[in-house]
């Protein structure tokens, strides 16, 4: 798994979904392929608050994941990336303004190769059907 989120961050995508039970599992796999990076920042989104991993405080304001990817999604256009982990989420995700929030960042990518905001998902649910129809390549494990 940990080789799998490796090489997804270093490739040009921006939505990886992981379908998993073992959150923690992939939580350190992805801070440690995180940890390869300079200058990165890196949020984590749990049960309503996200976290600066680096300082370890909460991010204040964004008590959702809508408002979480709202807060992240403008620095994608700098230069050091920007990686959100959403962590063992449950049906918040299934809500169609997040998943349509998803399709914006893919398009953003695809519209700008060098925007910088990447967003893994850990869930036990299944990769959404509006998120399977889009034409747009999303990394699935």
């Amino acid at each position: 798994m940990q080789e799998s989120i490796l090489k997804f961050l270093e490739s040009e995508k921006s939505l990886l979904w992981v379908k998993t039970y073992d959150f923690d599992e992939i939580e350190e796999a992805v801070k440690e392929g995180v940890g390869k990076y300079e200058n990165e920042k890196f949020y984590i989104y749990e049960n309503g608050k996200t976290i600066n991993v680096d300082t370890s405080e909460e991010v204040f304001g964004v008590d959702s994941l809508y408002k979480t990817i709202d807060e992240f999604f403008p620095s994608g256009m700098r230069k050091s990336k920007t990686i959100l982990f959403v962590k063992g989420i449950g049906e918040e995700i299934l809500e169609d303004k997040n998943l349509e929030y998803l399709i914006e960042i893919l398009k953003t990518k695809v519209e700008n190769p060098k925007y910088n905001f990447i967003v893994i998902i850990s869930s036990s649910k299944d990769l959404p059907q509006l998120l399977k129809e889009n034409k747009y390549n999303i990394a699935v494990l």
